[in-house]
């Protein structure tokens, strides 16, 4: 995850895409503050919640704390802060609020440098 982030410095050195950068940066840490909680709520752990995953057998009922992975455990009604677990399920990944707040950084460099791309194109055409 490390190196993708480190891809979307170019952009925003390039475009001077700083105002984005900075709150994106804000959202990972947020995101990253949430699932830190959870974990230690629960015992350094990340509960899951698979249920499209199942259908689309992206899924294994081994993986988990089977030595696959050894950092999410099956969400139950034992596991504390649920709501901030994984449980949004795509079909395709398992993802947390937190989750969600991370990749918002993503989607905001994205789309920041696609308005850049496109002013930059509007102005060469005047």
């Amino acid at each position: 995850m490390a190196f993708i982030l480190n891809c979307f410095l170019v952009p925003i050195v390039r475009r001077r895409l700083f105002g984005p950068a900075l709150f994106g940066s804000g959202l990972v840490l947020i995101g990253s503050m949430l699932n830190r909680i959870v974990m230690a709520a629960n015992g350094g752990k990340m509960p899951v919640l698979p249920t499209l995953s199942k259908v689309t057998r992206y899924y294994r009922n081994d993986a988990l704390g089977q030595g696959i992975d050894n950092v999410h455990i099956p969400m139950t009604g034992s596991t504390k802060l649920n709501v901030l677990a994984d449980y949004i399920d795509t079909g395709f990944s398992i993802m947390s609020v937190g989750d969600l707040f991370i990749h918002a950084f993503i989607t905001l460099i994205v789309f920041y440098t696609i308005k850049s791309v496109n002013r930059d194109k509007q102005k060469a055409k005047e």
